[in-house]
């Protein structure tokens, strides 16, 4: 397999120096592997998704059949924009949303990450 051209490379001279205070994305992916109850799945998001927008996100990707390029296999994907990180911070801790994030991890091995916009 030829190497990834996106490995080792750098922002170019137009955003290296772009703020990235913007707004923050989370990716969360649910690994094939584990993935057990998708109902569960979909009663999550129903419910997950008011909270989301509630705390001022709205979900900009959703694909149920990922295309898998180097190594990282998903069930499916999730892209959701947030005005900031402590956006995304005060979701997860809140009460609300405590017991759907025990749900979704009962029913499918998750990853999520956040990262910075631009």
């Amino acid at each position: 397999m030829a190497p990834s051209p996106l490995r080792g490379a750098r922002p170019s001279r137009s955003t290296s120096n772009l703020s990235l205070k913007g707004s923050t994305h989370v990716c969360l992916s649910h690994r094939r592997s584990r993935y057990h109850d998708l109902k569960s799945i979909e009663d999550y998001r129903s419910k997950a998704l008011p909270l989301v927008a509630k705390a001022g996100g709205r979900l900009i990707a959703l694909d149920e059949a990922p295309l898998e390029l180097e190594g990282w296999k998903a069930a499916n994907l999730l892209i959701i924009e947030f005005p900031d990180k402590d956006a995304i911070r005060q979701l997860f801790a809140s009460r609300e949303y405590a017991p759907l994030a025990a749900q979704r991890q009962a029913a499918a091995g998750s990853r999520i990450i956040a990262i910075n916009g631009i």
